[in-house]
């Protein structure tokens, strides 16, 4: 970097403090880059990125550089002498700087003041102070959501109905959940979850709620109190909370965790052992999807439950290494292996761990249990590589939904190539019909509560209009999960279904919103227009006994 005569070299404004002077900033990098020696004097060197009280003039000493990045032995006094200086002489003129945000407090001025910055012209130093202005602002605007949720959750619109009100599922706070849920595109838990944390940090552990108002903690810190605290008597959360809540400001969210967990212990042991039997009660297994075909498995369990499986996992793995040392698998893809083999073997047993002593696999529906997989009939014959469809999952490719087809006894399910939906529902071996129940759990695939994810095959068939006001026909049933079920019957939520599989919901606020069935089959012909034609109407001997409503 150079000088030349024609710029003016001095500040047009102060900057604040701790701000950067973009100028010399670049100028230090730049040497940096081109294998420049600070001389030494590092803390000078350092003040160039940190003025506006560096006493250099970085001009000045890059001027010396030559064509090979170094100071030529001549001029090197000079440019020590520099750093000695008592204020930068004339020569940049550094532009005028924005207000200082470290210390603003979150809302809506704060917000201006970050949103008017113009990103490329903030030194990197300020920038990172930009994305804690930003941060705040999210825990602040995170705050005052959690106040409007709670605001909601005392109208009179959330209240259940009279014959609801003994039913805990549909408490007013829940019904806020599934409100917000349903207006967020989240799923019901989620939005419980939302609700939850809510009553926390306004009404619990309002300490909690006014330090991520103000920006000291976010979010995740925020939930991470909320989350370990909840279910503790309210005094006994509020002394961890006093005790914990000043340094979390300072914590990762894992060490918040720890911290709060050794208060529990500390302040009252004999209710952390009560608690910890409390936890088993809350173990629970789930499927979430992930991309490429697969899929994550999440199990919470006691630990010598977890100990046992994993155990069990590391022995399967070694005894098939020892059984053919060959076997180029890791050791990570033979415990998984090992895992899936369970669950293959007792589908195809009938049984847990495959043998009599293990416990009976049930029914559902009129159906033994079964691995649901949809394929194009152009798919199975190998005409196209159209993709199929796990049930529980998503889209799988042909090749994998071939296989599993072919695994044993499964559920054929013809699909129009123009718009995806089911035409017919068929088994490779003959049962019973059960045409109706059948086709609509087919069809919907999962309960039809706004962002519901439960299987249709482990929920309730309900009536849209009830029996006997309603026909138990395709275009009057519906799954829905047990908690829903009883949300659709006793909350101020309004369901119809104006078409087979189309349901409109009307929340207590009068907000609207439409679930219909994703299209089982691929699509060929995306230019189609209209809606499809309605499934074939059940025969006349397949109605199923009456729904619980």
């Amino acid at each position: 970097m150079t000088g030349t005569a024609d710029v003016d070299y001095g500040y047009r404004e102060l900057l604040c403090p701790g701000a950067v002077d973009p100028v010399r900033e670049a100028a230090y990098v730049a040497g940096l880059d081109a294998g420049w020696d600070p001389l030494g004097l590092t803390d000078p060197a350092f003040e160039v990125v940190c003025g506006p009280d560096a006493k250099v003039d970085a001009a000045a000493l890059f001027a010396a550089l030559d064509d090979t990045g170094e100071v030529d032995p001549a001029d090197e006094p000079a440019a020590r002498e520099e750093f000695a200086g008592d204020r930068v002489p004339a020569g940049v003129t550094v532009p005028a700087r924005m207000p200082p945000v470290q210390d603003h407090p979150p809302g809506p001025q704060l917000a201006g003041v970050l949103d008017a910055a113009a990103l490329p012209e903030v030194a990197a130093f300020e920038l990172v102070e930009l994305v804690a202005g930003w941060q705040r602002i999210g825990c602040w605007a995170a705050a005052r959501q959690a106040q409007a949720i709670m605001e909601l959750s005392r109208r009179t619109e959330m209240r259940p109905t009279q014959a609801g009100e003994r039913f805990a599922s549909v408490h007013p706070l829940r019904v806020t959940g599934l409100e917000i849920a349903a207006r967020l595109s989240l799923t019901p838990g989620q939005g419980e979850a939302l609700a939850a944390r809510a009553r926390v940090f306004t009404e619990d552990l309002s300490a909690t709620g006014a330090a991520l108002q103000a920006g000291r903690i976010d979010v995740r810190k925020a939930e991470v109190i909320a989350d370990v605290l909840r279910g503790h008597r309210l005094d006994l959360a509020r002394a961890v909370e006093a005790e914990v809540l000043p340094d979390a400001e300072h914590m990762t969210a894992p060490r918040l965790r720890r911290a709060l967990v050794r208060a529990l212990h500390r302040l009252d042991s004999s209710t952390m052992a009560t608690k910890a039997q409390q936890a088993t009660e809350r173990r629970f297994v789930q499927v979430t999807p992930a991309e490429d075909g697969m899929a994550w498995l999440e199990a919470y369990l006691p630990a010598a439950d977890a100990a046992a499986i994993n155990t069990a996992l590391d022995a399967a793995a070694a005894a098939v290494k020892q059984a053919d040392p060959a076997d180029g698998r890791t050791r990570g893809q033979r415990r998984a292996d090992a895992l899936a083999e369970m669950g293959w073997l007792a589908l195809a047993t009938g049984r847990l761990g495959g043998c009599d002593c293990g416990t009976r696999l049930g029914s559902r529906h009129g159906r033994p249990v079964s691995v649901q997989v949809t394929v194009p009939l152009s798919s199975l014959l190998g005409v196209d590589e159209q993709p199929g469809e796990l049930g529980g999952y998503g889209p799988i490719t042909a090749e994998v939904a071939r296989k599993l087809a072919v695994a044993g006894t499964w559920r054929r399910l013809v699909t129009d190539p123009l718009t995806g939906a089911l035409l017919d529902y068929g088994r490779s071996t003959y049962r019973p019909p059960q045409d109706l129940v059948d086709h609509v759990l087919a069809r919907d695939g999962c309960c039809r509560w706004p962002g519901c994810e439960h299987p249709a095959t482990e929920a309730d068939l309900d009536h849209t209009v009830p029996y006997p006001h309603g026909p138990t026909a395709v275009g009057n049933l519906g799954p829905f999960s047990g908690r829903h079920h009883l949300g659709k019957h006793h909350t101020r939520w309004k369901v119809h279904q104006p078409q087979p599989g189309r349901f409109e919901f009307i929340s207590p606020t009068r907000h609207r919103y439409t679930v219909t069935p994703e299209p089982l089959g691929p699509i060929l012909d995306h230019g189609a227009e209209g809606d499809p034609d309605p499934p074939p109407a059940p025969p006349p001997d397949a109605v199923p006994d009456e729904p619980p409503f």
